[in-house]
């Protein structure tokens, strides 16, 4: 019997010393993308690029900015909104087009 409770503690120890080495998975895996609810060319895309430059220079992230342009932002809150809660997407915009309804109501 002894030996049994002995065999399972050294076991469990085991298990608990490879799980504790096991190293975490470095952030971010993939890209970072930033959604721009607005079209290229405009001021929120400008300023949304160079934080998106300047965020991969400091950070070492790879940040991509997408555009997803129409409804005067609410598209590209809209798909912030449905975006998988994973910490691979941020938004960027402006005061205005937070309170679209796709931003304040769950779909």
């Amino acid at each position: 019997m002894l030996k049994k409770i002995l065999s399972f503690t050294l076991l469990a120890l085991a298990l608990a010393a490879a799980q504790a080495q096991a190293p975490a998975p470095a952030y971010p895996a993939k890209p970072v993308r930033m959604i721009v609810p607005f079209p290229p060319g405009g001021g929120t895309d400008i300023l949304s690029r160079l934080v998106a430059n300047k965020l991969t220079e400091v950070s070492k992230w790879n940040v991509i900015p997408d555009n997803r342009a129409g409804a005067g932002g609410t598209i590209g809150i809209a798909e912030a909104v449905r975006a998988a809660p994973t910490g691979y997407d941020m938004v960027m915009g402006q005061k205005t087009i937070w309170w679209s309804p796709p931003g304040c109501t769950k779909t």
